[in-house]
């Protein structure tokens, strides 16, 4: 991208944020610099393209940054969920290890109750999100349902 593009870019993105700082206040709301994240969003083509790497927001300069979560998903600038597979993947093998600790003191029903209100509500939160990623990605969240179900059956 030219650099006047990319000065175009950044003013209409400040543009945007002055905008929004407007009617969040009008709403007796408050953007809050330094929370927020921004990321570029786009093919890698595009975002190798990008030079503007620090906007000015209100009152404070905010980096881009290479994810950026919502509602707990994370979102990277290709759209390939392949960080919200990460990190919902290390949460429930993690979540799995502590459980693997005290089934022995569990009746079956009471393990598979544990392992379906800790581990398959992570699988199921915000899957819609999911529509359409690579199937290696599926992959991994099918491992983690593979040693949920090997831990209730008590299969190796």
């Amino acid at each position: 991208m030219p650099a006047s593009e990319s000065q175009k870019a950044a003013a209409q993105l400040a543009a945007c944020v002055e905008s929004l700082d407007q009617w969040m206040g009008s709403s007796r709301l408050k953007l809050n610099a330094n929370k927020t994240q921004l990321i570029w969003i786009g093919t890698g083509q595009q975002l190798a393209k990008l030079t503007v790497t620090q906007p000015q927001l209100i009152n404070s300069v905010v980096e881009f940054d290479s994810t950026a979560t919502n509602l707990g998903v994370v979102l990277d600038g290709q759209l390939s969920m392949s960080q919200q597979m990460t990190a919902v993947c290390r949460s429930c093998f993690y979540q799995l290890r502590q459980v693997k600790s005290v089934r022995r003191s569990l009746t079956r029903e009471a393990l598979h109750s544990l392992i379906q209100a800790i581990v398959h509500c992570r699988l199921d939160y915000c899957n819609s999100v999911l529509a359409g990623v690579a199937k290696v990605y599926l992959q991994k969240l099918q491992s983690v349902q593979n040693m949920a179900a090997r831990m209730v059956s008590g299969v190796r």
